[in-house]
């Protein structure tokens, strides 16, 4: 299989999970803003291997121990430097645009904003690893991002357009919650990872350690994605009864000015 092939693999299930979120959004956004957050947010791997490849290079070497270590490397390694440029890009870039102008804009530049470095990251190991790995990711950490990502918007988007005296508190949301649920679902890959596991040797003992690490995984992808469709799902109908709203008050206003029939001009005399 050509490396082609698994590079358009790695890159289908983004631009799949960027057309669902956009097109929840009743009131679409431009398409030259959503491709300039999607290109920002790749170039985010910049200063994310700048912050992450020292850190990573600390926790390897000064923290001991599978459980540990796996915690160091799914939190200080990759969610808080990941979640951090993530929210840069979204807040600073997307959330300042003139084409950010209602609360579900968060959810459908959240997404954009993630996906752009998740869409890297999945070519990446894809290559490396093979149309496997791309299906694998497809399935599992490429959703993961996109769930994150709706996270984080929906808390910008409430921050902007429904603070209610908690904008700072809303804001930290953003950036807390995909922190801590990139971190929980790293966690048991990573300590897997360091306990260097032989599926083909498990003791019984190693058997309910990789099971309950890998339903760990798998319940906060779960939670990720009943979050996401639910902040979604609610701002969606709160734009359907602004637009059903919209249309009412422009019938209502037709029918208090009804227009006036063009007057005919009258006939030429003769």
């Amino acid at each position: 299989m050509t490396l082609a092939f698994v590079a358009v693999s790695a890159i289908v299930p983004s631009l799949l999970l960027i057309w669902y979120f956009h097109s929840r959004d009743v009131y679409p956004e431009p398409q030259k803003v959503v491709w300039a957050t999607f290109g920002l947010s790749v170039l985010s791997v910049i200063p994310v291997l700048v912050v992450a490849l020292p850190i990573g290079k600390f926790v390897t070497e000064r923290i001991e121990g599978a459980y540990l270590g796996g915690f160091g490397d799914a939190f200080l390694t990759a969610a808080v430097p990941e979640e951090f440029f993530k929210f840069i890009v979204v807040y600073f870039y997307a959330a300042r645009h003139e084409a950010f102008d209602e609360p579900m804009d968060g959810i459908v530049y959240g997404v954009v904003g993630s996906l752009g470095f998740a869409t890297l990251e999945n070519v990446l190991y894809s290559v490396q690893g093979g149309f496997g790995v791309a299906v694998m990711r497809a399935l599992t950490a490429v959703p993961g991002h996109a769930f994150m990502g709706a996270i984080m918007g929906y808390f910008i988007g409430q921050a902007r357009f429904n603070p209610h005296g908690r904008r700072k508190k809303l804001l930290f949301y953003a950036l807390f919650w995909p922190i801590v649920l990139h971190g929980l679902y790293d966690f048991p890959l990573l300590t897997l990872k360091r306990m260097e596991v032989d599926t083909a040797t498990l003791s019984e003992g190693e058997a309910v350690q990789f099971t309950l690490l890998l339903g760990a995984t798998a319940a906060v992808l779960i939670i990720e994605w009943i979050w996401a469709v639910r902040v979604t799902r609610r701002l969606r109908r709160d734009q359907k009864a602004q637009l059903a709203a919209e249309k009412r008050a422009a019938v209502a206003a037709m029918q208090a000015h009804p227009q006036e029939p063009a007057v005919q001009p009258a006939p030429a005399a003769v």
